[in-house]
């Protein structure tokens, strides 16, 4: 379970000159708080561990019950769908390593490169929730519903770019 570190303020109308201060409790009605971060680069690595379990799961249980092709293709079905998860992970999460050394050469290639890198992130993000949609939406539409045996490749590609998301950050609060 994950539990975000939280810092709690009281609201500026409970203060009489309006700063803001702790609360004294956490789960007093008049406090908001503000999510630091909600995972953190083991977070990630485990959750890719667990997912990366789950697809091959997923994968062995298509291998079985699947009867509309040949165990051939079957089978590279189970490789494709496996590599395929472990490939976007590893493509997002290795961008920032790959592209360091690049960087490093002046301010302007480190500012317009980490701005590219975010926005890669971002578009990490918009890929998944897209790619999700579309997993769902084509086995629902076309009673395919083999199709979702592949829908842990969404989570490689968040979780990837998660990873590049939080190195990033990182990177921007470092100066």
């Amino acid at each position: 379970m994950i539990i975000p570190k939280f810092t709690n303020f009281t609201t500026i109308n409970q203060q009489p000159k309006g700063l803001r201060v702790p609360a004294k409790t956490p789960h007093s009605p008049y406090t908001f708080a503000i999510v630091k971060h909600l995972m953190t680069k083991s977070d990630i690595k485990k959750y890719h561990k667990l997912i990366g379990y789950l697809n091959l799961i997923l994968s062995l249980l298509y291998l079985i019950f699947s009867r509309e092709s040949e165990l051939t293709e079957r089978l590279f079905a189970v490789l494709t769908i496996n590599v395929g998860y472990h490939m976007v992970y590893y493509f997002f999460a290795g961008i920032y390593k790959g592209t360091k050394r690049m960087r490093s050469h002046n301010d302007f290639n480190n500012s317009i490169g980490g701005i590219m890198i975010g926005m890669f992130a971002i578009f990490g993000f918009i890929a998944s929730i897209f790619l999700t949609y579309i997993f769902v939406y084509d086995a629902i539409t076309y009673n395919e519903y083999y199709g979702l045996f592949a829908i842990c490749i969404p989570f490689g590609i968040l979780l990837g770019a998660y990873s590049l998301w939080i190195d990033v950050r990182d990177e921007k609060t470092s100066f």
